[in-house]
């Protein structure tokens, strides 16, 4: 998450940044900075007082082409990240793989996407982890 951060501050907001919200695990804000074929992609979730998630991942887009006319670009994408979450009793640190299909509207500042995330929790202990949602974010520096 802090990659992102300071992504965001050191591009002053690039033409491909969005923002809105996912819905899964977790379910709270995501974030998403693309430049050409590759992004940072990050979440924040919280459950007042007993969760706060934090995770950022670096993706690559792959365009998925279609013989039909579709009005967007459809990509799928993968790439690596990791997760941070504190709730009353215990830290959670872990890697996430993210595995996802996107589509950008042609006309319109929006995307929707849909990922599922596996991983493994380092902290604390070691296990498997799922994660994933769908999701919706909008891209300021686009409305026209």
């Amino acid at each position: 998450m802090l990659q992102i951060l300071l992504l965001l501050i050191s591009l002053r907001l690039p033409q491909a940044f969005g923002l809105g919200v996912i819905i899964g695990d977790p379910t709270g804000i995501s974030i998403n900075i693309e430049k050409g074929n590759i992004a940072y992609a990050g979440a924040i979730a919280w459950k007042i007082p007993e969760r706060l998630h934090l995770h950022g991942d670096y993706v690559v887009n792959f365009e998925i082409e279609s013989e039909e006319e579709i009005p967007g670009i459809m990509n799928a994408y993968m790439g690596g990240g990791g997760f941070f979450q504190i709730s009353k009793n215990d830290i959670f640190l872990g890697i996430r793989v993210p595995f996802g299909l996107k589509y950008a509207f042609k006309d319109l500042p929006l995307d929707v996407f849909f990922e599922v995330v596996p991983g493994f929790l380092l902290i604390p202990e070691t296990a498997l982890s799922l994660q994933g949602g769908v999701g919706i974010r909008i891209y300021p520096t686009k409305i026209r």
